[in-house]
């Protein structure tokens, strides 16, 4: 849970093992400090290992990368962070990537996708105690979550676009 959503690993599957084996309360607190060091880690290694070889690449073509403009900055890491189907380890990489300052990129991406999170935790744990109601809530809070997220995204997402 700790290395290999840094290498692409889905974290979804690691937070449903977190509720199974810890339940909802551990299970926030071990998902909370374990996405914390993940979006620690990834800023740092897109920062400091990524940007120079990507920029160099990138450089030979006639491409550039894209950077957020300051007043765009917010509303995108919030989209970006919170458009569901993208996977949590590209999100995790590419907005350092783009630009995104660490005092934006911190609370964005550690707090979204862990208050994201909370439902795979909750699902985990109703799964472990065969309890079909907390499985009822947390699944329904799952499929109502992604709505209101692609209701948000075709509402705001122009505020990105430009």
């Amino acid at each position: 849970m700790t290395f290999l959503p840094l290498l692409g690993f889905p974290i979804s599957l690691f937070l449903i093992t977190a509720g199974v084996k810890f339940g909802i309360i551990w299970g926030l607190l071990v998902s909370a400090l374990t996405m914390l060091f993940h979006v620690l880690a990834s800023f740092a290694i897109a920062r400091y290992l990524f940007k120079q070889h990507i920029e160099a690449l990138v450089a030979k073509t006639k491409y550039t990368i894209p950077q957020v403009p300051e007043e765009k900055i917010l509303p995108f890491a919030l989209i970006f962070t919170a458009v569901p189907g993208l996977p949590y380890t590209l999100k995790n990489y590419v907005l350092p990537l783009a630009g995104v300052p660490f005092r934006y990129f911190l609370p964005i991406a550690w707090g979204v996708q862990w208050i994201m999170g909370v439902v795979f935790l909750g699902i985990g744990s109703g799964a472990a105690e065969m309890d079909w109601k907390l499985l009822s809530i947390f699944g329904a809070i799952l499929v109502i979550g992604y709505f209101f997220i692609g209701w948000l995204n075709k509402r705001y997402g122009h505020m990105i676009q430009g």
